[in-house]
């Protein structure tokens, strides 16, 4: 049983479909996260995915020939958390697996792609959430939120070999406001990023904007408001941005309206589509391997042909527990 405590978490319902691809159920108590990027990836002719579990372990499978070759527990916490979900990447030769609990230290291993032994080659001290890995050049980048000046901005982090750099802020944030950030996207040979300010003092998503790490690009999709719906930002690929607008209070959990707005780079509205109802989780396009008889999940596209959700089983509005599972789609 996992307890989310981000306002942040969203959820589209899926309609009933015809499975068109195949289903390998990974945990049946289990979370990944949207905001904690990529989750599985593909590397040696295998899947690698990995999730946080019922029970507070950080697990990494390997899958060949649509079957779990091998599985192996990560890191360990006391209590789980979905936020502690690992973000995973590929690189010489191996994998890196990046997990911290939830503000709290970040830990970064690396892993044997046949054996999945893994080491402890990071441990940085400190108030770190959602970690992201995107690949550029020699180093592996990890974008993570850090907390500091009583507030939470955007730091990155390079990897290469054993050794990881202290984190750098590239998109600061202001005392008692955090930075609510997309998975990353190398849009025209520069890595690209949205994001949208939460504000403590006022209890809400406001605003969102978009830039590259390297601060060389900057704008705003939607002015910052006090009153009015709340927004987040969602994805961001070469082709624009995607936002949700609320019409009621995000922690609400079963109440208000969801928008998907989408937006091209240069601030033009590109298409709007409303669907579904919160439910205090996250959830992205629907897999084809998703249960009619199941509350809502989540998704990630590995690749053309390989997806990952995380799908709830049971959830309590009052305590905000739920129960819930991940797989992968293969088509």
């Amino acid at each position: 049983m996992f307890k989310t405590m981000v306002a942040s978490l969203i959820v589209f319902f899926v309609a009933t479909s015809t499975c068109s691809a195949e289903r390998i159920d990974l945990s049946s108590s289990a979370s990944i996260l949207h905001f904690n990027s990529p989750p599985a990836v593909e590397a040696d002719r295998a899947i690698f995915a990995g999730y946080a579990t019922g029970s507070g372990g950080i697990e990494v499978v390997r899958i060949d020939d649509k079957k779990v070759s091998r599985r192996a527990t990560i890191h360990r916490y006391d209590t789980p958390d979905d936020h502690s979900a690992p973000a995973l990447s590929e690189r010489d030769g191996s994998l890196l697996v990046a997990t911290s609990h939830h503000s709290s230290d970040l830990f970064v291993y690396r892993v044997d792609l046949k054996t999945l032994d893994s080491s402890l080659i990071c441990h940085l001290t400190g108030r770190f959430t959602y970690p992201r890995f995107i690949r550029a050049g020699p180093t592996s980048k990890l974008i993570v939120r850090t907390e500091a000046n009583q507030g939470g901005g955007l730091g990155v982090i390079d990897i290469s070999g054993h050794a990881c750099s202290s984190p750098v802020e590239v998109i600061p944030a202001d005392p008692r406001k955090f930075i609510y950030a997309t998975p990353p996207a190398h849009i025209d040979n520069d890595i690209w990023i949205a994001w949208s300010v939460y504000d403590l003092d006022r209890n809400r998503h406001e605003g969102v904007f978009a830039g590259t790490i390297t601060g060389t690009r900057r704008i705003t999709i939607k002015e910052p408001a006090s009153e009015g719906p709340e927004v987040i930002a969602w994805s961001i690929d070469s082709g624009g941005v995607d936002h949700v607008v609320f019409s009621g209070n995000m922690e609400c959990c079963d109440k208000g309206a969801q928008r998907l707005v989408r937006t091209s780079l240069d601030g033009r509205h590109l298409s709007e589509t409303e669907n579904g109802r919160m439910i205090y989780y996250p959830s992205a396009k629907p897999t084809h391997c998703g249960s009619s008889k199941s509350l809502p999940f989540m998704s990630q596209r590995v690749s053309h042909k390989v997806e990952i959700a995380s799908e709830i089983h049971s959830f309590d509005h009052k305590s905000k527990d739920f129960r819930s599972s991940v797989f992968i789609c293969i088509r």
